[in-house]
C-alpha cells in the first residue's frame, strides 16, 4: 500500500505540476506562443502568398521530377500457355527494378492461382501460375527509375 503522504508528495513531482516542466519547457512554450495563426516562413524569411504558391509542390511537378512510372496490366485468361504469360510493359528493360501486385480486386485470384513475374526484358513482363486462372486479373507494375 502506498500511504497518502507518499502518494501526496508522488503528485506533487509530476511534470505538469513541477515549474518548467510538462510535454514541453517554458523557454518553447514561449517560443510558440510568439508565433501567430497560420504563419507561414519561407527558407529565406520572408512570407508572402506569391512565394508560398511559387514553392508549392503540384501534381504536374511530381510527374514531371517522377522517379518511377505506373503501369496497369491484364493477365487475360485466354493469353496463358504452358502455365506463361507475357505482357507488354513499356518502360520496363532488363535491368531496371520493377515491383509486381495484383489490383486489389484480384488479389484473392493471384494468390489463389500462385501467380509470380518470372522474367523481365525490354518493354516486357512474364508471369507463371501453379492454377491458370479463368478470368483476367488485373496487375499493377511500379518501374523504378
Amino acid at each position: 500500500f502506498v500511504e497518502k503522504e507518499e502518494f501526496g508528495n508522488s503528485m506533487a513531482q509530476k511534470l505538469d505540476k513541477v515549474s518548467g516542466m510538462g510535454l514541453m519547457s517554458d523557454a518553447e512554450r514561449t517560443k510558440l506562443q510568439g508565433i501567430e495563426e497560420g504563419a507561414t516562413k519561407l527558407s529565406d524569411g520572408s512570407v508572402t502568398t506569391a512565394k508560398i504558391a511559387a514553392n508549392a509542390v503540384t501534381a504536374a511537378k511530381l510527374s514531371s521530377d517522377a522517379k518511377s512510372k505506373s503501369l496497369s496490366l491484364s493477365l487475360t485468361a485466354s493469353g496463358w500457355s504452358n502455365k506463361t504469360q507475357t505482357l507488354s510493359a513499356t518502360g520496363v528493360t532488363a535491368s531496371n527494378n520493377v515491383i509486381i501486385a495484383p489490383a486489389p480486386s484480384a488479389a484473392e485470384a493471384y494468390a489463389d492461382a500462385e501467380i509470380k513475374c518470372t522474367a523481365q526484358a525490354s518493354g516486357k513482363l512474364t508471369f507463371t501460375c501453379v492454377t491458370v486462372p479463368t478470368a483476367a486479373i488485373a496487375v499493377n507494375a511500379v518501374i523504378l527509375v
